[in-house]
C-alpha cells in the first residue's frame, strides 16, 4: 500500500535526538528539539501515544509559561542576586512540570510503534535499531575471532618451519599450545555465525512485523480519511500487530553477552538505544 500515491506521509521519529532531552534543559530547548522530531506540531490521535504527545506538549507549554511567569515577576534585587550567585534553579512548580515533560517523553520512546497520527504515519522502531546495532556488533566478533584464528595460524606455521630448518621436531609445546588456541577460536566464531544467524533472522521477523503494521495503519488512515467507521477491523487487527513487534532484548542480551565480552569499548549510541527499548518494558 505504501507504493500507492494516497499513502499517507511519513515521520520517523529520531529517539536519538529527542532521548538526549532532560529536566534541567531550558524548555525553550524541549520545544526546539520536539518541533525539529516533528512531534510539536503533529495531529495527535486518540490513541495512547496520541494522547502522551498531546500531554507531553502541553507540558511543556505549561512548564514554559511558568518560567516566563517568574521572570516577569521576579524583582530586579531578586534577579540580580541571582545572576551573581550563579543560581538557575526554577521554581518548584517548573521543576515538577519538567519532570513530568521528561517522564512523557520517555513513555513515548520507550515503545515501537506504528501509527497514523492526523495524515501522518509515525513511526518510532529503537528495537529495529537495536537488532542492527547488536548485529554490527557480533558482526565485529566475528571478524576479531577469525583475524586472532588467522594470525596464530601464521605464527604456529612459522614456528614449524623454524624448528624444521633447526633440525628440530615441527610441533613442540608452543606449537600445541597455539593449536588448542585456534581450536578455541574457531568454536567461538561458530558460536558468533550461530548467533549472528539468529539475529539476522529475528530482524528479518521484525522488518515483516513493521511492514504489516504499516500496511494495517495506511488502511485505517484512509478508511479515516473516507470518513467511514471510526473504529475499522483494520483499526482493531493494527494495535493486534502492534503488540507483536517488540524484541525480547533480555534474551538477546544473555545469548550475545558471551561473545562480545571484551569485544570493544561501550559505545554512546548503543547505550541510549538500549536505554530507550528498555524504558518501554518498565
Amino acid at each position: 500500500m505504501s507504493d500507492s500515491g494516497s499513502a499517507p506521509a511519513r515521520l520517523v521519529l529520531d529517539h536519538e535526538l529527542l532521548w538526549r532531552l532532560d529536566p534541567t534543559d531550558a524548555p525553550a530547548e524541549w520545544e526546539r528539539s520536539l518541533r525539529r522530531a516533528g512531534l510539536w506540531t503533529l495531529a495527535q490521535g486518540e490513541n495512547e501515544h496520541g494522547r502522551q504527545v498531546r500531554e507531553l506538549v502541553a507540558t511543556v507549554e505549561a512548564w514554559s509559561a511558568e518560567c516566563r511567569e517568574r521572570e516577569t515577576f521576579a524583582s530586579e534585587a531578586w534577579a540580580a542576586i541571582a545572576r551573581l550567585a550563579g543560581s538557575r534553579h526554577p521554581g518548584e512548580r517548573a521543576q515538577r512540570l519538567a519532570r513530568r515533560a521528561h517522564r512523557l517523553l520517555r513513555a513515548v520512546l520507550g515503545r515501537t510503534f506504528i501509527e497514523i497520527h492526523g495524515e501522518m504515519l509515525v513511526e518510532n522502531v529503537p528495537h529495529r535499531d537495536y537488532l542492527l546495532l547488536r548485529i554490527a556488533e557480533v558482526e565485529a566478533a566475528g571478524a576479531a575471532c577469525r583475524a586472532r584464528a588467522d594470525e596464530m595460524t601464521r605464527t604456529r606455521d612459522g614456528i614449524r618451519v623454524a624448528n624444521r630448518k633447526l633440525g628440530r621436531d615441527e610441533l613442540d609445546p608452543e606449537t600445541e599450545r597455539l593449536d588448542a588456541a585456534i581450536g578455541a577460536e574457531s568454536g567461538q566464531a561458530e558460536r558468533v555465525d550461530g548467533i549472528l544467524a539468529d539475529l539476522r533472522a529475528r530482524l528479518a521477523r521484525l522488518e515483516a512485523e513493521l511492514e504489516t503494521a504499516r500496511m494495517y495503519a495506511e488502511r485505517r488512515a484512509l478508511s479515516e480519511r473516507a470518513a467511514r467507521l471510526t473504529e475499522s477491523p483494520a483499526a482493531n487487527a493494527a494495535m493486534k500487530v502492534a503488540s507483536e513487534i517488540e524484541v525480547d532484548v533480555a534474551s538477546i542480551e544473555a545469548e550475545v553477552a558471551g561473545v562480545l565480552s571484551g569485544a570493544r569499548e561501550e559505545d554512546a549510541r548503543l547505550r541510549a538505544v538500549l536505554e530507550v527499548v528498555g524504558a518501554g518494558r518498565r
